[in-house]
């Protein structure tokens, strides 16, 4: 006998939270506050399907004040919608990283570390390439879930190497993290560029303005959220929205 389970969709969470004017962060917090775990919050905000128990489901409702009806779909198989790994870099997440960059030619290895929260990452035989990524990425998940790249370096190795084919490794690879943020359900992707002057850091291969436009093109903005300096700017895409 095949059990039935609920279906949530988020896209009918964020209409019902548009009509009703509340921010996804606020729905959040809402919801941990009524009683809902951190873990299954997180699930509901993250996948666009999540399967639940009828307890959680009227819960939602009570919530968010729609009838039961409005907030769930019936389905006889629920396994494909199942991730237990709630938390970090996991394996499957990691896989997903590592399928992306290979699409570009660049075989990544990783240092995981802080229970999964964050890792050094690096191209594989980086001293060996033309150019390599050094980079390390954190993910927050205290509410939405959120990446973070603390530092997203690529570093040029060879003399010959031009500028036009370092912008467009650059662009690459971080286009190929915005895919992986989306596949793995990151609400936030969160990046910081370290301005520089022409007496530091002279084999990073894109300078700072070059970056800041890069960004720009994949539709990240300027942030102020977390304070700015004169060395550092803030740069934020959100990818989950109404």
């Amino acid at each position: 006998m095949i059990a039935l389970g609920f279906l949530i969709s988020v896209r009918i969470n964020y209409r019902i939270c548009h009509k009703k004017k509340i921010p996804l962060e606020d729905f959040v917090k809402y919801a941990t506050a009524f009683g809902l775990s951190r873990a299954v919050v997180y699930k509901i905000a993250a996948d666009v399907h999540y399967s639940m128990k009828e307890t959680i489901s009227h819960k939602l409702g009570l919530l968010l004040d729609v009838p039961h009806d409005e907030l769930i779909t019936w389905s006889p198989n629920m396994k494909i919608y199942l991730d237990d790994d709630l938390r970090g870099f996991s394996p499957s997440r990691l896989k997903v990283l590592s399928d992306e960059m290979s699409s570009a030619g660049v075989d990544l290895q990783y240092q995981v570390y802080s229970r999964n929260g964050a890792m050094n990452v690096t191209t594989r035989y980086a001293q060996n390439r033309r150019m390599y990524l050094d980079g390390n990425f954190r993910i927050d998940t205290n509410g939405l879930p959120e990446l973070w790249l603390i530092s997203f370096d690529v570093i040029n190795n060879r003399i010959d190497t031009t500028p036009t084919e370092l912008r467009s490794f650059q662009y690459q690879l971080l286009r190929r993290v915005v895919n992986f943020a989306e596949k793995v359900g990151i609400y936030r992707i969160n990046y910081f560029v370290t301005r520089t002057d022409s007496g530091q850091h002279k084999n990073m291969c894109v300078s700072a303005e070059e970056t800041m436009q890069i960004c720009k093109e994949l539709g990240f903005k300027e942030s102020t959220r977390c304070g700015s300096d004169s060395s550092q700017l803030h740069f934020v895409k959100t990818l989950l929205s109404y």
